[in-house]
């Protein structure tokens, strides 16, 4: 067979349906591929490298319900590399307490549940404690668990 024989059947080959199914699986699959390589390419392999958020729930909780309770946070450097950042908010940043209440409702809530972002900001009384609250009257709302 000589290379235009070969030549024809490949075209003949190539537009059969078989062929054009073949030849579309063909391209997904090296797509893929391609795709795959570029990733594994593009994963930086220094080990340590990166941001590390440590604390929060309750500081952002904190934040939301009363921005002006929120504290900037302490940015540490990493001893083990000079790339790497700590963000560190602990309870004590957040002003008053872990709990929050409206003066007027009957209710209290964890700073993070997003039930007391409705509260009125000029009727928030925070709490230490959840025994602090309950102590003044206040039940732990359902809408948080």
């Amino acid at each position: 067979m000589s290379i235009h024989d070969y030549t024809q059947k490949i075209k003949g080959f190539t537009q059969s349906p078989q062929g054009r199914d073949t030849a579309v699986v063909s391209i997904v699959i090296l797509t893929g591929l391609i795709c795959f390589v570029l990733g594994r390419l593009s994963i930086d392999t220094q080990k340590g490298s990166g941001v590390v958020i440590t604390g929060g729930a309750n500081a952002i909780g904190a934040a939301l319900v009363d921005p002006s309770r929120a504290t900037q946070p302490n940015i540490a450097q990493n001893s083990t590399n000079s790339e790497s950042l700590t963000v560190q908010n602990t309870a004590q940043t957040m002003g008053d307490g872990l709990y929050v209440a409206s003066s007027r409702g009957k209710k209290y809530y964890p700073v993070d549940c997003p039930a007391a972002s409705g509260l009125s900001k000029k009727n928030l009384v925070y709490y230490k404690t959840a025994m602090d609250a309950e102590k003044a009257g206040k039940s732990l709302s359902t809408s948080c668990n």
